[in-house]
């Protein structure tokens, strides 16, 4: 049930047929072009598979490959789209069919040299403990600082993929697949009191093509933090609300929809939910609730969110707009049963599981220390009991952002945002695998993806 580690493991790549055969005594030859906008992106084109399969490999001299499958080779020319390849990097690109009257051919081998990772971007360093191999996926995630940019990232620690866009004084947040299977999604995110801030203009979530097309944008007045993309292609994203309290107009959230005609929705909002208390810690200048952080599950057409000013996740049914239940704070419906005290501070990004909930836990500014937290939900009973916990030694601490997902393997990717690093940790603890950006680097959200 993990944040897009399922339906991004078999992407088809972009295809787009017209006419033309390939006859028997004609040359099998493939073209690759690199993508001037994200010179690691290589379209490969050729005439059919002779009613086969077909598979682009690509191999560099280092010995790092690539292999993709193309889908729709009925029809001619055939077009595929391969991403994932290194920088500054030399490769040997050729087609492969199986089946039809072309099986066990091969094209003519194409020599390309990828372009080199824009200067701008942090360096990145990648440490390993012991006998472990380097980190199994791709990282779909962004540049918080000390540039903005949307990047994907594999597992040496080397840019695959990257944009940067002329964001001015905002950031980029997130960055996801899209569920088309052939786009990345982002948006600029709001700095609170500046150009996407509740006094600002607004922020702009921006589709492109894997080759740095860009294929749309659209323009969010009061969107905030965090989006995700339903199977349908509706985007739901978190914006802000003012609504007048006893003390003055205060700022709220609220979850709206974007469906892919452009209707935009109100979903669900927290002043009908929860009583807004003047007499409660407020932070300076971050909202009354500060959403931060929205993930929804498909199996159970539910929204969660992250309140960071109400120190609760909230999961929210999608089809009434009601809250089933919040954790954490004075407004969860959860009793701690394992120890006192509250079960995270100031969170951000989580994860739902089977029966749990993992959380990213910023803690405070007086303990500056961050870790990442798994709770099991009794629903019967009311009550969480801590099932699993990683607290680094030393002490990170991620004063904003944070991210964490269960991977297939049973270890768990703990990002410490603002702290520019990334922990593969084993059930035990151990880790096993980090990344480090360089001098001033800090990421956003992270998305782990098995496959491109």
């Amino acid at each position: 049930m993990g944040r897009w580690t399922a339906a991004w493991l078999a992407v088809p790549l972009a295809l787009a047929c017209n006419g033309g055969t390939l006859g028997d005594d004609d040359a099998f030859e493939a073209q690759v072009v690199l993508s001037e906008v994200v010179p690691t992106v290589a379209t490969v084109s050729f005439e059919d598979a002779g009613g086969g399969t077909a598979e682009i490999v690509a191999e560099s001299s280092e010995g790092h490959r690539i292999r993709r499958a193309v889908e729709g080779t009925d029809e001619s020319p055939v077009t595929g789209t391969l991403i994932g390849l290194k920088a500054g990097t030399d490769y040997s690109v050729h087609v492969e069919i199986t089946g039809g009257s072309l099986d066990g051919e091969s094209s003519t081998p194409v020599e390309v040299t990828t372009g080199n990772v824009p200067a701008d971007l942090p360096s990145t360093d990648v440490l390993l403990s012991g006998d472990a191999g380097v980190l199994d996926g791709y990282l779909v995630t962004s540049v918080f600082a000390p540039v903005a940019a949307a990047v994907v990232l594999d597992g040496d620690g080397d840019y695959v993929w990257w944009s940067l866009p002329d964001a001015g004084e905002d950031k980029v947040s997130r960055m996801v697949p899209a569920v088309d299977g052939e786009s990345f999604l982002f948006w600029y995110v709001n700095i609170q009191d500046g150009p996407g801030g509740p006094l600002g203009v607004g922020n702009q979530l921006t589709r492109w093509a894997f080759d740095g097309t860009e294929l749309g944008m659209e323009f969010i007045e009061q969107g905030h933090h965090d989006f995700t993309e339903l199977p349908d292609g509706t985007v739901a994203f978190l914006d802000y609300e003012t609504r007048e309290t006893v003390d003055g107009d205060k700022v709220g959230d609220r979850l709206m929809e974007l469906a892919p005609d452009g209707t935009i929705s109100e979903i669900w909002s927290v002043w009908d939910s929860f009583e807004y208390d003047p007499d409660a810690p407020h932070i300076p200048g971050a909202g009354w609730s500060h959403a931060n952080a929205l993930d929804y599950v498909v199996e159970e057409d539910a929204y969660y969110i992250s309140l960071y000013g109400l120190n609760c996740i909230a999961k929210l049914d999608r089809a009434s707009g009601q809250v089933e239940w919040a954790l954490g704070g004075t407004v969860g419906d959860y009793e701690r049963a394992d120890s006192p005290g509250p079960f995270f501070i100031h969170q951000h990004q989580f994860q739902r599981l089977d029966d749990s909930l993992l959380v990213f836990d910023n803690g405070s500014p007086e303990t500056a220390a961050s870790r990442a937290v798994e709770y099991e939900l009794v629903d019967e009973a009311g009550i969480a009991l801590k099932r699993w916990s990683y607290s680094p030694s030393p002490d990170i601490y991620s004063f904003s952002l944070g991210d964490v997902t269960r991977m297939e393997s049973g270890n768990t990717l703990v990002t410490f945002s603002t702290a520019g690093l990334v922990h593969e940790v084993t059930p035990d603890g151990e880790v096993v695998w980090e990344l480090a950006m360089g001098l001033g680097g800090a990421l956003g959200y992270m998305t782990w993806v098995e496959s491109l």
